[in-house]
């Protein structure tokens, strides 16, 4: 037994660390490994006897339909039918073939139908189906009693609108929107200059003291808007400028998103009226100006002072990364996007007086 487990290991171990050898080895080589374990150890512990004879022992431990289906099984059951003369009936074969027929039925018109339809679709986009969501703006019917009510009983997140997300979106969400971050996601927020944050609901989360965190109902409910909502999922415009695609989210008096996605080297400068903050999302490359030059990368935040001026993006690899700024005056950013062809209609969503 010690000789044989040292050879099948043996041999798993060689195709990890000898690069020189898996070409002359089968395939699926720690299958066979394994099932010829499943042998040794059944004999050593008197579970099976041993194979009338050597072609028998082989036909069992690289018998097809075992390979590829899986999973390992253990010889001992296998053997004994190689001595079996099985007569095939007819009843036996008709069985056989209406089981053939019902597997074949759900292949083609169950597994087929739900691969093409869903299942290779997440696969190949996982990003798009991640359940992820924001909750952003009061249903229309609540009203405060009802709010006060539901946070009270545990139930406040019942009374807001659920809104599914994926990457790459964004969401507007207007000063006094109640609002929350559903699982499944990371999101990048920019907000105006302020930590002013009433919390109303706190998930009944204590800290390492068991005690939970202040709560802000009352102040919460004199500036939350009821009724009509305003902002939620946001329909982009997108521009593309020379090498460069601009994606315009939204604009308020306090602050202006966009993203930009390149993969060749890309001119811009500051605006002397406010500074820039770039927030890479993907690709590796190079912020340059006057002679300068520093590396970026993923997940990093770049501030550029208004006072730069004139500077380039050089990229190693495909970019994409998130503009911030304070558009000022914001009527000059709308006139702008308006002569690069973004409609009225577009305009009307994305600025926000």
């Amino acid at each position: 037994m010690t000789l044989s487990i040292a050879l099948n290991v043996g041999l798993m171990a060689s195709v990890k660390h000898l690069p020189a050898l898996p070409w002359v080895l089968p395939l699926a080589l720690s299958f066979y490994g394994f099932q010829s374990l499943t042998y040794t150890i059944d004999i050593y512990r008197r579970d099976a006897k041993p194979a009338q004879s050597y072609l028998a022992y082989l036909a069992s431990a690289s018998f097809f339909p075992t390979t590829v289906a899986g999973p390992i099984t253990r010889l001992s059951t296998l053997l004994p039918q190689w001595s079996k003369r099985e007569m095939l009936t007819p009843q036996d074969g008709g069985k056989a073939l209406f089981l053939i027929g019902i597997g074949l039925v759900k292949k083609l018109l169950i597994a087929d139908f739900l691969a093409e339809t869903l299942v290779n679709r997440v696969f190949d986009l996982p990003k798009l189906y991640s359940g992820a969501e924001v909750l952003a703006g009061l249903k229309p019917s609540v009203t405060p009693e009802i709010f006060k009510r539901a946070i009270e009983e545990g139930s406040a997140e019942n009374c807001l609108q659920h809104i599914p997300v994926r990457a790459g979106e964004a969401i507007f969400v207007p000063p006094g929107t109640a609002h929350t971050i559903g699982a499944g996601l990371v999101l990048c927020e920019i907000q105006e200059c302020s930590d002013l944050t009433y919390r109303v609901f706190d998930y009944n989360r204590r800290d390492a003291q068991g005690r939970s965190r202040e709560l802000h109902i009352e102040k919460a409910l004199r500036v939350i808007r009821f009724g009509e909502q305003r902002g939620g999922k946001i329909e982009p415009a997108r521009i593309v400028r020379g090498g460069v695609t601009e994606t315009y989210f939204v604009a308020c008096h306090y602050f202006a998103a966009e993203k930009w996605e390149f993969a060749e080297r890309t001119a811009a400068a500051t605006s002397p009226e406010h500074f820039d903050v770039l927030i890479f999302l993907e690709g590796c490359g190079a912020i340059q100006w006057g002679g300068e030059s520093v590396e970026y990368r993923p997940a990093q935040t770049w501030l550029l002072p208004a006072a730069l001026g004139a500077y380039h993006l050089a990229p190693d690899e495909r970019t994409s990364l998130l503009r911030a700024y304070v558009p000022v005056p914001l009527d000059e950013f709308t006139r702008k996007l308006a002569a690069q062809g973004v409609s009225e209609a577009a305009l009307s969503r994305l600025v926000y007086p």
